[in-house]
């Protein structure tokens, strides 16, 4: 009995970091994409890309909350605006045929995530400084 329950448990863990290595590859792949269109598309060095999004994030962010009263429903539209443009049909058809069901559910969330995490930061910080 007690071979089976660690036969389990082993098997389970096996399926998470599967996952986990899937979703890991999957962001790495986006990482090496969004660098590739940053160089070709833009001409651009992807740090200094990065380097720029930050600094015109942030002081966006500073200029719209000090400037208008509704600064938050303002923000949460942007995130929102954001996040639907991970919508896409073909987009989604790509996550569903590498993903299993539950997998791409979770991959969709991570990425939602990924891309409200500046927003939750600024809102954070803005809140508490």
């Amino acid at each position: 009995m007690n071979i089976t329950k660690n036969h389990y448990i082993e098997k389970k863990e096996e399926n998470i970091n599967s996952f986990f290595r899937l979703i890991k590859e999957y962001f790495n792949l986006q990482y090496l994409l969004i660098n590739r269109r940053l160089r070709e598309d833009h001409g651009l060095p992807p740090f200094v890309a990065y380097m720029l999004f930050a600094v015109a994030f942030i002081g966006f962010s500073t200029y719209l909350f000090h400037k208008s009263t509704f600064a938050e429903y303002i923000y949460a539209l942007i995130c929102i605006y954001f996040i639907s443009n991970f919508s896409g049909k073909q987009r989604n058809d790509f996550l569903k045929i590498c993903f299993k069901y539950n997998d791409y559910k979770i991959s969709r969330i991570f990425e939602n995530l990924a891309a409200m995490f500046p927003f939750i930061v600024f809102l954070f910080l803005n809140s508490v400084l």
